[in-house]
């Protein structure tokens, strides 16, 4: 019986024949015994074959995404920058449904030209990443490889992530950080740029003065930014980590200097304590900690004014009140005032203690707080213009008001 070679028998076993030739080789196999005993050990090698077939298309398609990714690159420049230029920045967001701008290369774009816009004009780089944003998220799932998209929109997050930093939009920094690392992940192969992202993350925490947490991602993404020789981010790192070590000295001089302050308080040494008060209040300042100056202003008044030290502690509590105020924490800044009130009266300032308490009721009214608190503040306006309201009758209102936040609170938690 003729045999038939090696090729044609692989051949049959990859389905490369005609119908009718496959029909007839395949008779022939099973009347010979050599010719289906060699079919039959061409297995592992048919599965080789088809396995290196696999991984040359695999190799084709890499090579063709990379050809279109330069492609697209070499065309944003021109397209994004006369687009940004011809359209009113008020008109930017719709030009997510810009066909020309529906690419890899034209998002790649936009993230540069938020990166270039961020110190200067950060509200401008807000809307470019929130249009690169929109834009990446909308591209078909087929577009790209699965990875490609992936690392496209993680790294149009960061982006928004990043301008939403500079305008000192904390909370929503953190949660674009958070969608970006979402997008990377059941990927195994963008360690990079979820170190990148990790960098992000480190550098809000640090302006939100989470230094603990912002040395944990540091010392996380560093190692990995080392072993993909990203020098520069890693050296990005280390800068940020140097900053995070030295604010958090300071911010632990603020706060050796409030301890003590509480303590000369204590023990009757007012001038030393409102040293060190002032010290701490200036070093919170300095890092942009807000609202640890202003609780260290409020405490100091009040611990001042009951030691007796009244004009200090007014000074403080004023500046609280302001900065409260300015914060729009409306009943934070009227619970001030009322221990601003409490204080003149007990100074025997009756005229200016009415005027405080008649402050505190107008804003209460017009921020639509509790009725029967605006109610109560004005009867005590009354009381305090006829001279009739002692510093007690004050303090309760203060503890009453501070009561009916906390029932507030505990209903709504209880839902």
């Amino acid at each position: 019986m003729t045999h038939y070679d090696d090729r044609l028998l692989a051949a049959l076993r990859r389905d490369e024949l005609a119908p009718s030739r496959a029909a007839e080789v395949r008779a022939h196999v099973a009347a010979c015994t050599s010719c289906r005993e060699r079919v039959e050990s061409m297995t592992n090698v048919v599965a080789f074959d088809r396995e290196r077939r696999s991984s040359a298309s695999r190799r084709a398609e890499i090579r063709e995404t990379a050809r279109r990714l330069i492609l697209e690159r070499d065309e944003a420049d021109e397209r994004v920058s006369r687009l940004l230029q011809s359209t009113p920045r008020d008109e930017w967001s719709g030009l997510a449904s810009r066909d020309e701008l529906r690419n890899n290369g034209a998002v790649e774009r936009l993230i540069a030209e938020v990166q270039f816009r961020i110190e200067k004009e950060p509200r401008e780089a807000l809307t470019l990443s929130n249009l690169a944003t929109t834009i990446s998220e909308t591209l078909p799932a087929d577009l790209y490889p699965a990875v490609v998209l992936a690392q496209l929109r993680a790294h149009s997050w960061k982006a928004r992530a990043n301008a939403l930093r500079y305008l000192g939009r904390y909370k929503e920094a953190l949660e674009a950080a958070d969608r970006a690392e979402d997008r990377l992940n059941g990927f195994g192969t963008v360690a990079h740029d979820r170190a990148l992202v990790q960098l992000c993350r480190a550098i809000i925490l640090f302006q939100t003065a989470k230094f603990d947490d912002a040395l944990t991602v540091l010392a996380e993404c560093r190692v990995v930014l080392d072993d993909h020789g990203d020098t520069n981010s890693a050296l990005s790192c280390g800068l940020v980590e140097g900053n995070v070590l030295y604010e958090q000295n300071i911010e632990s001089e603020a706060r050796l200097h409030n301890n003590p302050g509480y303590c000369a308080t204590h023990l009757g040494h007012t001038s030393l304590a409102n040293i060190h008060f002032s010290e701490a209040i200036a070093r919170f300042h300095d890092l942009g900690l807000t609202a640890e100056a202003t609780r260290t202003q409020r405490g100091a008044g009040t611990l001042l004014i009951a030691r007796g030290a009244h004009f200090a502690g007014l000074a403080y509590l004023s500046d609280a009140r302001t900065a409260l105020a300015a914060l729009g924490m409306v009943e934070e800044a009227g619970l001030c005032g009322l221990r601003i009130a409490e204080a003149l009266i007990g100074r025997g300032d009756h005229r200016e203690a009415a005027r405080v308490a008649g402050e505190v009721a107008r804003d209460f009214a017009d921020a639509e707080l509790d009725h029967r608190v605006i109610e109560a503040l004005e009867q005590l306006r009354i009381a305090i213009d006829a001279a009739k309201a002692s510093p007690e009758k004050v303090r309760q209102l203060h503890d009453y008001i501070v009561y009916r936040r906390n029932e507030v609170v505990r209903q709504s938690t209880a839902m």
